[in-house]
């Protein structure tokens, strides 16, 4: 049995989840997991409080709690999209959501109210030029595709980024991607409406043999919210631009 808070009354309707499955909690705060996953518990954040401490916790088969502070809802502020610190290197991977991920990301989405936007972050790009920009590369120590039982992917692309985006449907207002080392916005007309998808730049520096005109900037990017919209972002160069642009 966990809940969020034994001593003082609950929040009913809040989404908690390990990870794996989403339950909600009851009319008095409480709710009921076998957690799975990967040994945590983590609850989404209602509008109009902050969680105290982490809003996570070790599932060790004791009660769980979180502790909520009430805070005044705001419409307007700022985050710092910022990518690809390379605190460490492994080459293998490549551009996938499987099964088990997918489930969460429909049992989330569902526990949140209709008409909510949404926004997504993720490491690889759903959707991307970086790589045509680059030119297709068949060796070295990340190609542009990776052999997976038998069948060849493209590593720097979520190949199943619509199954991914299903149940967003429109109510996607930005995904928010890196991994190509270079600030990129685009945009695509769907018939479910404007697809808008923004890649940060690095923070490690350009690397090496890259420098010159079109060469990749390092940089970080300000995004300001406004009644649940993201702005497109200001760029800040981490790195000294030529010209002074």
């Amino acid at each position: 049995m966990s809940q969020i808070s034994a001593r003082e009354p609950g929040l009913s309707g809040i989404a908690v989840s390990d990870q794996v499955q989403v339950v909600i909690t009851d009319e008095s705060g409480r709710f009921v997991m076998d957690a799975h996953g990967y040994g945590l518990v983590f609850m989404s954040q209602p509008d109009g409080y902050v969680v105290n401490g982490s809003y996570w916790r070790v599932a060790d088969g004791a009660p769980i709690e979180f502790g909520l502070t009430s805070m005044p809802s705001v419409s307007s502020f700022t985050f710092v999209h910022a990518s690809d610190t390379h605190l460490s290197d492994d080459l293998w991977y490549y551009g996938h959501v499987d099964d088990l991920q997918l489930g969460w990301i429909t049992a989330d989405v569902g526990a949140l109210p209709p008409d909510m936007p949404l926004v997504t972050f993720s490491h690889i790009p759903f959707i991307g030029g970086g790589e045509s920009r680059g030119g297709f590369k068949e060796a070295g120590a990340a190609p542009s595709v990776i052999e997976i039982d038998g069948r060849a992917y493209f590593r720097h692309s979520v190949y199943n980024h619509r199954d991914v985006l299903g149940p967003i449907q429109d109510r996607l207002e930005v995904a928010l991607q890196g991994h190509i080392h270079m600030r990129e916005v685009l945009k695509y007309q769907t018939q479910i409406g404007e697809l808008r998808l923004i890649t940060a730049a690095a923070v490690v520096g350009p690397p090496s043999g890259s420098r010159g005109a079109y060469g990749p900037v390092s940089g970080i990017t300000l995004h300001r919210v406004t009644d649940g919209h993201v702005d497109a972002g200001t760029f800040l160069p981490l790195d000294p631009v030529p010209g002074g642009r």
